[in-house]
């Protein structure tokens, strides 16, 4: 009802003003930022996105049929054996020194490839003509000096604290008056005990994976050493640079160390034994490792009211990965109670679940039936 006095408003102006306001909300609609533009318009349709939705993802890793998983790197038959052999170091056949108005000496260098494993080094020599003090040097030290009386006088022996790799022996004569104070030489040697360590010890590389040095829970090295008590020596083992064990073997009873992880590392392991003195074989040796198995993975995941509704026009798909392996892929796989058995050597693995797929809370669970590595699960709106 019109009060008295007012005019009414003709059709055309209301046409116009309903024109004008449709624009302006049209053109607040185009300016606002697209985030609030959604809000605004999410009565519509909805479009799946380009590649499907993904609703739910996850590495898993390997599944074990089994609760008890190892792994086991069988180490070859070894032999140690202590070789220690009189080498001659350095030889001159015949040489002469002398002191008189001119002075005359003679230096012989020699090489020592392993200082520390060359032991009794001595100086050899007969000397037919002998007048005068003898002073022989070793890399500057004096390891003899005096007057020599008999042509094959007594090995000199040179102390093991002034050996080297390079060595420099200089031998001298002193003495005043005339004639001249003369030494000859003839057959002149260097000889030492050389043990070639190389064959008092062998390595043996093994490889650990990452899902075994991940899955660590316990390991052990075991090793038979066959040897002689009374004359074996103390034997290493070096594990990665690290000695795990030392010590005079039990000689033909099985030994066993215990490892953890630390002195294991992921890729290649280097095991070494090394015996100090005898004669040893090392049989039945192994290192094994023990695994913390994961038999069955299970999750929930979480349906939205936008997700369900957006699966009601399209469909849910759940696909697996595994590693390509070749090897055959067995297990039960359960979604909010139905049953799906997994039977294949094919590296994937894809179900429609749209009619399984719930509004909420879902649950998956995998119950391997052989040993498995699954790289990834996915459930995707396509």
């Amino acid at each position: 009802m019109k009060k008295r006095g007012q005019k009414a408003i003709p059709g055309s102006a209301a046409g116009a003003l309903i024109g004008l306001i449709t624009l302006l909300i049209i053109f607040y609609i185009i300016l606002i930022p697209p985030a609030e533009r959604e809000k605004l318009l999410d009565d519509a349709a909805y479009i799946t996105p380009e590649g499907g939705e993904v609703l739910f993802s996850e590495y898993i890793g390997r599944l074990s049929a089994s609760p008890d998983e190892d792994a086991k790197h069988l180490i070859p038959n070894m032999h140690l054996k202590e070789i220690t052999e009189a080498t001659t170091l350095a030889y001159e056949n015949s040489f002469m020194i002398k002191k008189g108005l001119t002075e005359q000496y003679k230096t012989i260098d020699f090489f020592i490839e392993d200082p520390e494993h060359t032991n009794n080094v001595m100086v050899s020599f007969n000397t037919p003509t002998h007048t005068g003090t003898l002073k022989i040097l070793c890399n500057g030290y004096t390891i003899f000096e005096g007057d020599v009386n008999t042509e094959s006088p007594m090995p000199v022996k040179i102390n093991k604290n002034y050996l080297e790799k390079e060595n420099k022996l200089t031998l001298e004569v002193h003495g005043f008056g005339v004639p001249a104070k003369v030494y000859s030489f003839e057959n002149f040697r260097i000889i030492g005990d050389v043990t070639n360590v190389k064959k008092q010890e062998a390595s043996h590389l093994i490889s650990v994976t990452d899902e075994e040095y991940d899955n660590f829970k316990s390991g052990y090295l075991d090793y038979m050493p066959i040897c002689n008590q009374a004359t074996v020596g103390a034997l290493e083992v070096i594990l990665n640079g690290q000695e795990i064990n030392s010590g005079i073997p039990n000689c033909n009873s099985l030994a066993r160390i215990q490892l953890d992880k630390t002195n294991l590392k992921r890729g290649r392991n280097e095991i070494t034994f090394r015996l100090i003195s005898g004669t040893i074989n090392i049989e039945q040796a192994r290192i094994r490792t023990f695994l913390k198995s994961k038999t069955a993975w299970s999750r929930y995941f979480y349906i939205s009211t936008e997700q369900y509704d957006l699966i009601q026009n399209n469909d849910a798909i759940l696909e697996i990965e595994f590693a390509d392996d070749g090897y055959s892929k067995k297990a039960q796989m359960t979604l909010n109670g139905e049953l799906q058995m997994i039977k294949q050597q094919e590296p994937y693995f894809a179900r429609d679940i749209s009619s399984i797929i719930k509004q909420g809370n879902n649950h998956i669970s995998i119950k391997p039936e052989t040993n498995l590595n699954i790289m990834e699960i996915e459930v995707r709106i396509e």
